[in-house]
């Protein structure tokens, strides 16, 4: 192995290779995959400048542009796209590499060919293709925490003009990454037990017409695992004092307060066991992750014509996942609440029947679903010949229906089966909202490059792109006491009671500068049998978005070139809550004008090296904030989405690969990026409203009304300046390869280490939201025989069990709303997501 390898992909659609496209990408393939250990989306990020991602919410970020919701309605900021299908979720992309030839990260806004909300880049997985000849292959993976993979492969010939693929696997973990210590509980942390299915066609119909097709079937029944299971942990102090939203039920944490009696604590202790262990938890909910009823389709046909290819990608999907949780995070079961004595004889009390002992079970479980599904359908035309004019255009259609209904019920308080706002309540639901709504996309683009000179190349796209959603949302807040609910003020701020929505027009949102966003949104009145108030909202968004660049290309080896692109994001609801008239019910579209110059280079095919600057100017950011209310009405804070008018991104990235001698390769990326906010004031940080935390600013005069957790005036916050969510400034990779040959076979070691930075995981640049910078180092043996017939792989990731952080830190406050049943106490908890920690296995591969 002393020299480097072409790799051939299709960032721009037709088949080239990766040294001479003008994009920024980094591709994976099988080999490279199981080479270095790159066996899911996380691991991927290690080796891609710029990405990261939350492996619990399923969320990616690019140079700083990403996602950092999961309202459904608020669209991923980076396309991905299984075999051309456009995809919601990275579950094709976290497919073992058995089963995918590559994996494409295209960086930068993609405005002109991936234009669906790729105004970050996009990701491409391509899948593994029928062959011409039979082959199959089977692999075994065992490894600590009672983890195993079983994955199968067949390929092959049905016909002269059929080939087929079948693809299986089944993966299950036993032991979780976090220790529950409440007797009876199971572990959690990529608890798994799931199974995946594929069965791939390749077609010819005579000489001009060829198609392919593949159904996808996959199934979770996890145990506190998988996407949404647990991967972070708090280690905070108990809260011993009410904390919103507990004014409609007393946390867990007041237990150990010293002010109640009759506490059931299976868990045997009053300290969370997260303070000295980071893998270690107590709750008396256990977790469960499902995924059902999922299928995904893919189609390709492609009509070959003189000069040009007719090509059609359609596809499509639909998947139920639903995720059980503990809402309150605590052992408690139950304990009471003295109430004695005339100073604790407050309306709260009165209220709920008398100033008598009473029972409170915090137990409190979230439902959580998404029942999803949605078709894409893409045509083109692309030029095939080998002039200096090369042309592509094409047109594309995607259309969504997704519920997503969220629950927390309270099942052992009896006060909840009857609340006093509305109907009977025989589910003994806490909050009840039931999102469901439809996104209908189109679009039309073109491409063109142009050889001018022998030397220099032109490239320019246009895209032109509609977005509509529509639907509804029903939600419903549930209280047993009255003046904790019906009309208390100090609620509005957060959570809407049912009582309080009127039928009125609330219209839309409006922008930054008090300009109204286009929409329709209107509340209605309660169903008086359910209890559910009922909001409509219906919005559009559409933009013209592309790109211009020019390359050079003086020889074989080196290519520089200079672009700009523009990028698109669709607006989306503030769903999940009915709220009343003062809330921004929509968010208005990103844009992202993106500027790019880079070089790659390949140095006497043992030396390649590819680099590339950018800046983005990135305007109208989603983020989910608090915002200061300044219209005189009840309530000063709510948390909504909010448009940062303005952000910048930009830096330099390096991907290398060397083969300094025979036998040994390195390979190294690395990345600056430096993400930040350059203009947005007048929002509440709700971790601290008077802003007195290092590196706060105030940006204005105190609101008019009162904080609901403070009962002090608050004002806004200036945040310019503030660093953008999941964007580390510094990311650093290394991997050596060292190749053994012998005449029974080949050894390979293999060598990494990953750095990254310190960031946030919010729009506040501060302690509480920041996660630590971390490192790691993995390593990997691989032994094959001399026919290719066999493989055996030993590996250890995260060898010396460090700590490491896939997101940003995020934090809630702790502060007490009602000093009538307890006292006022301050805090902050800090939530951490962490990296897997020490798995070690070994992996069997025999090819037949």
């Amino acid at each position: 192995m002393t020299t480097i390898e072409e790799l051939v992909i299709t960032a721009e659609k037709r088949e080239q290779s990766l040294q001479d496209v003008p994009v920024a990408v980094s591709a994976f393939t099988s080999e490279a995959r199981d080479l270095v250990g790159i066996n899911s989306v996380q691991d991927m990020t290690n080796f891609t400048p710029g990405l990261t991602y939350n492996n619990s919410g399923d969320r990616i970020t690019l140079r700083g542009i990403g996602r950092i919701s999961n309202v459904q309605s608020a669209d991923g900021a980076v396309a991905i796209y299984s075999d051309g299908i456009y995809e919601s979720t990275t579950f094709q992309a976290s497919k073992p590499p058995m089963f995918i030839d590559r994996v494409e990260v295209l960086r930068g806004p993609q405005g002109t060919l991936y234009g669906r909300n790729s105004i970050g880049g996009a990701i491409n997985v391509i899948s593994k293709r029928p062959t011409e000849e039979f082959e199959a292959e089977v692999r075994a993976t065992v490894a600590n925490y009672d983890y195993t993979l079983f994955q199968g492969t067949v390929s092959g010939p049905l016909s002269d003009s059929l080939r087929f693929r079948f693809n299986a696997s089944w993966e299950k973990q036993r032991d979780g990454w976090f220790d529950n210590i409440v007797p009876g509980m199971p572990d959690e942390g990529n608890v798994i037990d799931q199974n995946y299915t594929e069965l791939q066609l390749d077609m010819d119909f005579g000489e001009n017409l060829e198609g392919w097709f593949k159904i996808t079937r996959y199934e979770w029944n996890n145990g506190g695992g998988g996407l949404g299971g647990r991967a972070a942990y708090t280690p905070s102090p108990y809260n011993t004092t009410q904390e919103a939203p507990s004014i409609f039920y007393l946390n867990q944490g007041y237990a150990f307060s010293g002010q109640v009696g009759g506490v059931v604590n299976p868990s045997g202790t009053s300290v969370n066991p997260a303070i000295n262990d980071p893998r270690k938890f107590a709750t008396n909910t256990p977790s469960t992750v499902s995924v059902d009823d999922t299928f995904f389709v893919a189609t390709e046909f492609t009509y070959h014509m003189e000069n040009m290819d007719l090509r059609y990608i359609g596809g499509g999907a639909k998947y139920h996942y639903t995720l059980i949780a503990d809402n309150d995070n605590g052992p408690v079961d139950s304990y009471v609440v003295p109430l004695t004595g005339t100073g604790t004889c407050s309306a709260f009390l009165v209220s709920i029947g008398a100033c008598t002992p009473l029972t409170i079970f915090p137990k409190a479980i979230t439902n959580y679903q998404e029942d999803k599904r949605w078709i894409s359908h893409e045509l083109n035309l692309t030029s095939t010949h080998d002039g200096d004019f090369q042309w592509l255009a094409g047109a594309y259609f995607y259309y969504e229906h997704y519920k997503q209904p969220v629950s927390v019920q309270l099942p052992n308080q009896p006060q909840f089966a009857a609340p006093v706002n509305g109907p009977r309540n025989l589910q003994r639901y806490w909050y009840d909202t039931r999102p469901e709504f439809k996104d209908r996309s189109y679009a039309v683009f073109g491409q063109i490059d142009w050889q001018f000179t022998e030397t220099l190349k032109l490239t320019a796209g246009l895209r032109y792109s509609h977005d509509h959603k529509f639907g509804q949302e029903e939600a419903r807040l549930i209280c047993f006491a009255l003046a904790a609910c019906g009309t208390s003020p100090q609620l509005l701020g957060s959570f809407t009671p049912a009582v309080d929505i009127t039928a009125a027009a609330v219209g839309s949102g409006r922008r930054a500068d008090g300009t109204l966003l286009p929409g329709v949104a209107v509340a209605t009145v309660i169903d008086p049998v359910s209890g559910l108030a009922k909001r409509i909202l219906d919005a559009s968004w559409q933009a013209t978005t592309g790109t211009i660049g020019v390359d050079w290309k003086p020889n074989d080896d080196i290519l520089a070139y200079a672009k700009f692109s523009r990028g698109y994001k669709a607006g989306g609801f503030n769903s999940g809550i009915v709220a009343p008239v003062v809330t921004n019910p929509f968010t208005d579209k990103e844009s992202n004008n993106a500027y790019e110059l880079g070089v790659k280079w390949n140095f006497a095919r043992t030396f390649q090296a590819n680099i590339s600057a950018f800046y983005y100017d990135y305007e109208n950011f989603q983020a989910p904030v608090t915002i200061v209310n300044n219209t005189g009405a009840v309530g000063t804070a709510q948390t909504l989405f909010y448009n940062i008018p303005k952000a910048i991104s930009k830096g330099f990235e390096i991907e290398a690969i060397w083969t300094p001698i025979d036998h040994l390769r390195l390979l190294a990326t690395y990345a600056y990026n430096d993400a930040y906010i350059d203009e947005a004031s007048g929002i509440v940080d709700s971790t601290d409203p008077t802003a007195v935390a290092p590196g706060a600013r105030p940006s204005g005069p105190p609101s008019p009304t009162t904080d609901i957790y403070t009962g002090r005036k608050e004002q806004g916050q200036d945040l310019s300046g503030n660093s953008l969510p999941q964007a580390p400034k510094n990311k650093f990779a290394l991997n050596a390869l060292y190749t053994w040959e012998f005449s029974p076979g080949t050894l390979m070691a293999s060598a990494s280490y990953i750095y990254r930075d310190k960031m946030y995981g919010s729009i506040f640049t501060r302690s509480y939201n920041e996660s630590p910078s971390w490192d790691q180092v993995d390593l990997r043996l691989t032994w094959t025989d001399a026919d290719d017939r066999y493989t055996i792989i030993a590996y250890g990731k995260n060898i010396f069990d460090d700590l490491g952080y896939y997101e940003g830190a995020t934090s809630t406050r702790r502060a007490g709303i009602n000093p009538a049943v307890g006292p006022v106490v301050q805090g902050i908890n800090t939530t951490y997501g962490l990296t897997p920690p020490r798995t070690f296995g070994v992996e069997v591969q025999y090819r037949f």
